[in-house]
C-alpha cells in the first residue's frame, strides 16, 4: 500500500480536501469524563459559541474510539500539518471527502455538526492516548466504559439528555457494544445511533472469515493504527488482550468465549438506528453491517447501501443530510423524512463509475426476490442440471471458472449461496491425502467483449470483484442458531477434517451485492485454492493448501487434489482420477494457474512441459490425436479417426489413454476421415502442437505459443507443404457449423480409461438472486 501510494504521488498529494474550522466552533480539548472504577476518560467537546453565549443546551452527537483524538490537523499532530495519515496511503473515491481541519479519523466533521445545532463529543476509549484504564480492542468492557461516558454526558448542563451515535468503521463498532449495556431505554441518554460501515462479529468478519486466517489486516491495524496510540506498553496491553491483534488467531484459533466477547449481541439493541451496509467493503465491514440490520431488535430502523468509496459516501452531502434528518428526527423531535422514510435504501451499480439506480426499498433483502439456481457444469453456470459431472484443479494456484450469459437485462440485489460437494485427495507430490480444503470463492462480472468489470472494494481497492467469500472445508458446520435461508454463518467451533475418500457438501454464502447486468453481460463464478482477486493488506493463510507441483508421470498418478460434485447422482469414491483444468502451480518452472493459457502476451512454455514431453508423455487434442515427444525432442505425431482403434504402440495402452477433455461426446467429432504421421523439426520445442491430416494436407491446426520462432513443420510426402506455427493462446474446439468453444486444457495428463469419462459429475450449484426481470433461462457460452 505505501508503495502504491509513494509510485502514484499520494504520499505528497492526499486524497482528500480540508476546510478551516468554522468560526463559530469551539472545542474544549481532554475534558475528564470519570468512570466508576476510578479512572477518566478524555473527551473534545466542539460546542456553538454562539449557543454558549445563549446559554442554551444542545442534543449531542457522539463518537468514541481508539485513535487519539489530538491527531487532526488543528493541533498539527497529522503528517506536513495536512489531513491524517490514512489519506496519504489509502484511495479515496471520486469525489474525494472533504472535512474540516478538526476532524480526527473517521469521526464525525465539528463543523457540519455544530453548524447543524448539535454538541459534538470525541472520545477516547480507555488505555489510548490520554486515557486511564486498560487498553482492549473491540469488547464487552468497551462497550460498558462507552456506555457510562455516554450517560455522564446526558448529565451535563450543556447537553439537553438526548445522544446520538455517529462513526465509521471502529467508531460504528464501539457503537454496537455501547448500545447493548444495561440502561434501560426510557432512562438513558442513547436515543439512537448511525454505525457507518463496521463489523459485528471479530471472528467471523476478519480474523477468521469462513474459517480462514485473516492476519493481515489486523497486522496493518495493529502497526500503524492501534500501536501508535497506545498509552501503555504492549506488554501491558498483551496482559488485557492475550496477545496483540495479528497473533490472536493462533492463540484462538476457534470460535471460542474469547471471540464471544468480541461478538455483539445485536438482538440487546432496540433504538432507532440508521446503518449503513455497503457492497465495497467485504473484507472487513459488509457482513457485520447487514448482519446488524437484519438482526437487531429496533423496530425503527434503516439500512443505507453504496458501492463508492466508504470515507466519500460518508461525507458526502447528501449522506450527511440524510443523517442530519434522522439525528434531528430523534434528538430533536423534528417531523421529517423519517415519519414516512422506507427503510432501505438501495444504491445498484453497473460498474466501479456506473450508478444504474438508487432507489427505497420497504426490506432487505427484497421480499420479491426470486431466487434461481444455477448449476455448474462443462458449459458453465446452467439453469438446468447438467449429466453427472466432476471437475478438479490444484491445491495451491488452482481454479475453476464458470460463466453465465445474460440474454436481457437483469439486477441481482441480495445474497448468492454457493453449494459443492468437495474432496481432498492425494497426488504423486504429496502422497498423504490432505485433511483439509479452503475454497476461495469468488463473482466477477463481464462485459459483452468478455473483459472484467471492476468495482470499488475494502480500504480503497479500486478493481474490486461483484462479491466473494471463504471457507475452510474443516470448519464447514452451520450455525443454525443465527443462519437464514439466505445467510449461512460457520460455527467456527468445530473442526472436522477430511477423511481419505470422503465427500462432503459445503455451503458458502457470498457478502451482498447489487449490481446490474445488461443483456449480452456476464457473469463468472471463480472457485480457487488461491485469492484470485486479492485484497491488498487483507491476506490470508492459505498455507495448508496443498497442490500437485512438478512432473507427474501418467503411472504414478494418485488423482487431482480438488474433485466437486453432485451429491444427488454420485454414489461412491473414484478410484481412476478424473479431468484436470489445473496448471502445474509452478511459479518459475511452468504456470501460476490457467489464466496464463488465455493471456496473449504469454510465452506457453516452460521446463516442466519440456521435460514431460521428453519423457514421452502421450497428450490428446480435440480431433483425438495422440501425440508423442521422441527423446530427440522432436514431437511425433499420430491419430486415429473415430471407431478406429489407436497406432500401435508399446507406449500406451487403447485401456489406458491419457485425455484433455474428459468427455468422449467431444472427442473425435469433427475429426477428418484419413490421417497420417507427420513429424515436426523443432529447434526449440515449442509447448505443444497438434492438427489432423486429410488427404495428405492439413486440414485444421492448432499451435501453442513457443519461446521461440525457431522452428518449422514439414509434412511427408507433400513436397513444399510447410505448416507456420499460428500463435494462439488457448485450445478451440470447432463444432460442426464451425463456431469456436474455448475451453481450458490439461497439460498434465492423467490415466484412466475413455470409458471412465461417461459419466461424469455435476460440480454442484450456485444461488442468484434476482429482482424486477426474471432470470434468463438460456445461456452461451463463450
Amino acid at each position: 500500500m505505501l508503495s502504491r501510494a509513494i509510485r502514484s504521488g499520494q504520499v505528497l498529494s492526499p486524497q482528500c480536501r480540508l476546510e478551516a474550522a468554522g468560526p463559530d466552533v469551539h472545542c474544549d480539548y481532554d475534558v475528564a469524563v470519570p468512570m466508576k472504577e476510578g479512572y477518566s476518560l478524555t473527551a473534545n467537546v466542539f460546542r456553538s459559541r454562539a449557543r454558549m453565549q445563549a446559554g442554551g443546551p444542545d442534543p449531542v452527537v457522539m463518537c468514541a474510539h481508539i485513535y487519539d483524538n489530538h491527531i487532526t490537523p488543528a493541533l498539527n499532530r497529522t503528517p506536513l500539518g495536512g489531513p491524517p495519515q490514512q489519506y496519504r496511503l489509502i484511495p479515496q473515491g471520486v469525489p474525494y471527502p472533504t472535512f474540516s481541519e478538526l476532524t480526527s479519523w473517521e469521526s464525525p466533521d465539528p463543523n457540519f455538526w455544530v453548524a447543524a445545532g448539535y454538541t459534538l463529543v470525541n472520545l477516547n476509549l480507555p488505555g489510548y492516548a490520554n486515557c486511564g484504564g486498560a487498553a482492549r480492542i473491540i469488547s464487552t468492557k468497551q462497550g460498558r466504559d462507552y456506555r457510562e461516558a455516554i450517560e455522564w454526558v446526558g448529565r451535563q448542563d450543556w447537553c439537553t439528555g438526548s445522544v446520538g451515535l455517529l462513526g465509521v468503521s471502529y467508531l460504528a463498532i464501539s457503537q454496537y457494544f455501547a448500545a447493548v449495556e444495561g440502561f434501560s431505554k426510557e432512562a438513558s441518554a442513547l436515543k439512537c445511533m448511525v454505525p457507518w460501515e463496521g463489523l459485528t462479529d471479530m471472528y467471523r468478519d476478519v480474523a477468521c472469515p469462513g474459517g480462514v486466517n485473516g492476519t493481515g489486516f489486523l497486522n496493518f491495524w495493529w502497526n500503524t493504527e492501534v500501536k501508535e496510540a497506545l498509552n501503555q506498553s504492549v506488554a501491558e496491553f498483551i496482559a488485557n488482550e492475550d496477545d496483540i491483534p495479528p497473533e490472536l488467531i493462533s492463540k484462538h484459533p476457534l470460535m471460542d468465549q474469547y471471540w464471544a466477547d468480541k461478538a455483539v449481541q445485536l438482538e440487546r439493541i432496540d433504538i432507532p438506528m440508521l446503518v449503513c451496509g455497503s457492497f465495497s467493503d467485504h473484507e472487513l465491514h459488509t457482513r457485520g453491517s447487514h448482519r446488524a440490520y437484519s438482526r437487531v431488535s429496533s423496530k425503527k430502523k434503516w439500512l443505507y447501501t453504496h458501492r463508492g468509496g466508504k470515507w466519500s459516501e460518508f461525507y458526502s452531502p447528501s449522506a450527511q443530510e440524510l443523517v442530519k434528518d434522522f439525528m434531528d428526527h430523534f434528538l430533536k423531535g423534528a417531523s421529517n423524512r423519517f415519519e414516512f422514510l422506507p427503510p432501505v435504501r438501495l444504491e445498484i451499480r453497473s460498474s466501479r463509475e456506473e450508478v444504474r439506480d438508487v432507489r427505497w426499498e420497504n426490506e432487505w433483502p427484497l421480499a420479491r426476490t426470486a431466487y434461481k439456481f444455477l448449476h455448474l457444469s462443462e458449459q458453465g453456470l446452467a439453469p438446468e442440471a447438467p449429466a453427472e459431472y466432476e471437475l478438479c484443479y490444484d491445491g495451491q494456484q488452482g481454479k475453476a471458472e464458470f460463466e453465465y450469459t445474460f440474454t436481457q437485462d437483469t439486477e441481482v440485489s441480495g445474497f448468492m449461496n454457493l453449494r459443492l460437494w468437495v474432496e481432498a485427495r492425494p497426488s504423486s507430490t504429496h502422497p498423504a491425502c490432505p485433511d483439509d480444503i479452503i475454497l476461495c470463492v469468488v463473482v466477477d462480472k463481464l462485459d459483452s467483449d468478455g473483459q472484467q468489470v471492476r468495482f470499488n472494494g475494502t480500504v480503497g481497492i479500486q478493481d474490486d470483484v461483484v462479491s466473494r467469500g471463504y471457507l475452510r472445508v474443516s470448519r464447514r458446520e452451520i450455525d443454525e442458531s443465527i443462519s437464514t435461508d439466505w445467510w449461512k454463518e460457520p460455527k467456527g467451533s468445530l473442526v472436522q477434517p477430511l477423511k481419505s475418500g470422503e465427500i462432503v457438501p459445503v455451503e458458502i454464502t457470498l457478502c451482498p451485492t447489487a449490481t446490474f447486468f445488461r443483456a449480452g453481460e456476464g457473469m463468472r463464478l471463480v472457485v480457487s485454492s488461491y485469492e484470485t482477486c486479492p485484497s491488498p493488506i487483507f491476506t490470508k493463510d492459505l498455507s495448508s493448501n496443498r497442490g500437485l507441483h512438478g512432473r507427474r508421470p501418467v503411472a504414478q498418478l494418485k488423482g487431482p487434489e480438488r474433485f466437486f460434485y453432485d451429491k444427488a447422482s454420485y454414489t461412491g469414491t473414484h478410484k481412476h482420477g478424473g479431468p484436470s483444468v489445473m496448471g502445474n502451480g509452478l511459479p518459475k518452472q511452468g504456470y501460476e494457474d490457467l489464466s496464463e493459457l488465455v493471456r496473449r502476451d504469454h510465452v506457453q512454455d516452460d521446463e516442466l512441459h519440456r521435460q514431460q514431453r521428453l519423457q514421452g508423455a502421450y497428450m490428446q487434442d480435440e480431433y483425438g490425436n495422440f501425440v508423442q515427444v521422441a527423446d530427440d525432442g522432436r514431437v511425433m505425431k499420430e491419430a486415429s479417426s473415430p471407431g478406429q482403434g489407436a497406432r500401435a504402440s508399446a507406449a500406451h495402452h487403447s485401456a489406458e489413454l491419457p485425455t484433455l477433455l474428459g468427455s468422449p461426446r467431444r472427442r473425435g467429432a469433427n475429426a477428418p476421415a484419413q490421417f497420417q504421421q507427420v513429424e515436426v523439426s523443432v529447434k526449440q520445442a515449442p509447448q505443444y502442437e497438434a492438427w489432423p491430416m486429410a488427404s495428405g494436407h492439413p486440414v485444421a491446426h492448432k499451435v501453442l505459443r513457443t519461446e521461440s520462432a525457431g522452428w518449422s513443420a514439414s509434412v511427408p510426402g507433400v513436397p513444399g507443404a510447410v505448416v507456420s506455427p499460428q500463435l494462439t493462446p488457448q485450445v478451440q474446439y470447432r463444432t460442426p457449423a464451425q463456431q469456436p468453444l474455448s475451453r481450458t486444457v490439461q497439460h498434465i495428463p492423467t490415466a484412466t480409461s475413455p470409458a471412465w469419462y461417461s459419466a461424469g459429475y455435476s460440480a454442484g450449484y450456485v444461488q442468484v438472486p434476482s429482482a424486477h426481470m426474471p432470470m434468463p433461462v438460456t445461456t452461451a457460452m463463450r
